[in-house]
């Protein structure tokens, strides 16, 4: 009787781990499988050249027509609480731009606002879309020589001005009441032999003029003034630092500076074939320090970048 019973539990035994042991082996000859699903998915019905995201978390569309002088714009919005896209809308057409080309030119997406500068025959044009409304500026020079450098020595420095480093001056332009303040002129601004001129603008409310060295030692020094978005002056620092001497600042789309922990940083590459970020207070007595990094892949290098981490010690000195 004991002999039958534990015969029947033994089959019962050996039944459930051979059960067992199929659920287990077909559970994990299973494929790996993801399933994404796209939710609140819309086609964009029209052609753009340019996409920004608006503070809200809107999209903002614009399309651009070029002419022989002129710029004819349209935009459109995807609006993410309804999933919608609204319908594309003539936003105006700006004129008399003179010189006009596709490829001497830069944009910027900062103050939630496109800019659009192109370099013309006399001067240059600012180009201000705020969502579909278009406003636009002409500044007219005789200070443009050969070697002006749109995107290098012009910035925009605050919702309604620019900077731009002529051949003889700085000037800070308000291109909503067309009014040009010279912030420096003479020997504080001109540059010597291996130096360029930049401007820098800071992502809150400051920008650099920059005498950009190159050329190693021996060569002039780096030096950096910091002015406020109004065009006051604040300081001078200047380095003989080699490392920087023989390196330029990048403006390149990717690359504008950021802020991390009340500190700048600027992109400043190619230094002994390696880039690095310049940490810069410019305000403090040890205020100027830079990072190497360098790219296993070079062409990956403008998608690096330094961002925040949890540092209160810094946060309450700075």
């Amino acid at each position: 009787m004991f002999t039958r019973s534990l015969r029947k539990t033994m089959k019962k035994l050996v039944l459930l781990i051979t059960l067992f042991w199929a659920i287990a082996n077909a559970f994990f000859a299973l494929d790996p499988h993801l399933e994404v699903t796209a939710l609140d998915s819309v086609a964009i019905p029209y052609e753009y050249d340019y996409v920004m995201q608006l503070s809200n978390g809107d999209l903002q569309f614009y399309k651009l027509n070029y002419g022989t002088s002129s710029i004819q714009f349209y935009g459109f919005q995807y609006l993410a609480q309804t999933n919608e896209v609204t319908p594309q809308i003539d936003l105006g057409t700006t004129t008399g731009l003179n010189g006009l080309t596709t490829y001497d030119l830069y944009w910027e997406w900062i103050f939630n606002r496109f800019y659009l500068v192109h370099k013309l025959s006399s001067g240059i044009s600012i180009i201000i879309l705020n969502q579909h409304l278009l406003t636009s500026r002409l500044f007219s020079s005789d200070s443009f020589d050969q070697f002006f450098n749109l995107s290098i020595m012009t910035g925009i420095v605050a919702e309604d001005a620019i900077t731009i480093a002529l051949s003889d001056s700085l000037v800070y332009y308000n291109f909503i009441n067309n009014t040009c303040l010279t912030l420096l002129q003479g020997e504080g601004y001109q540059c010597s032999p291996g130096q360029d001129p930049v401007v820098i603008a800071l992502p809150d409310s400051h920008f650099l003029y920059c005498k950009d060295s190159s050329v190693g030692i021996g060569g002039p020094p780096e030096t950096w003034a910091l002015f406020n978005s109004q065009g006051g002056y604040i300081s001078t620092q200047s380095s003989t630092d080699p490392d920087l001497l023989m390196s330029f600042f990048r403006k390149d789309t990717g690359m504008a500076p950021f802020k991390v922990h009340g500190v700048w940083y600027i992109a400043c590459p190619q230094i002994a074939m390696a880039d690095a970020w310049l940490e810069c207070t410019l305000v403090m007595p040890d205020s100027l320090h830079y990072y190497y990094y360098t790219s296993p892949n070079p062409a990956d290098e403008w998608m690096l970048k330094i961002y925040p981490y949890i540092n209160p010690e810094r946060d309450e000195i700075l």
